[in-house]
């Protein structure tokens, strides 16, 4: 066995993940958690919203993760996809570089703008 398959033996073996509608071989790329997997997932995210939605008091929301490929050349996310960010070393929030700027200048900075 390769090293994939001994990875996905394990999952299997221990409830951890497994690909959704495995009979189907044309869905795959897709996985649902097994009973183990579910809890460390559910821990994984409360880690997330405590370290980065709570500690920087930013909002959490849950959107679609599969879209058309149709919506990604729209926004702009194939050719480039940049969110410059900066963290302040007094309070430790995180900023959108370019929001800060906008509000400093009074003008939009145009996405992807070095």
């Amino acid at each position: 066995m390769g090293k994939y398959e001994d990875v996905q033996s394990l999952a299997d073996q221990r409830g951890l993940f497994f690909p959704s509608a495995e009979i189907h071989t044309s869905l795959s790329g897709f996985w649902d958690f097994g009973p183990l997997g579910t809890n460390l997932r559910k821990k994984i995210v409360e880690f997330w919203r405590k370290e980065l939605v709570r500690k920087t008091d930013g909002i959490e929301i849950e959107g679609c993760i599969v879209l058309p490929k149709k919506t990604f050349e729209a926004s702009g996310h194939l050719d480039s996809f940049v969110d410059p960010i900066i963290q302040c070393k007094k309070c430790h929030k995180i900023f959108r570089a370019d929001s800060l700027i906008e509000d400093i200048i009074k003008e939009k900075v145009p996405e992807g703008l070095s």
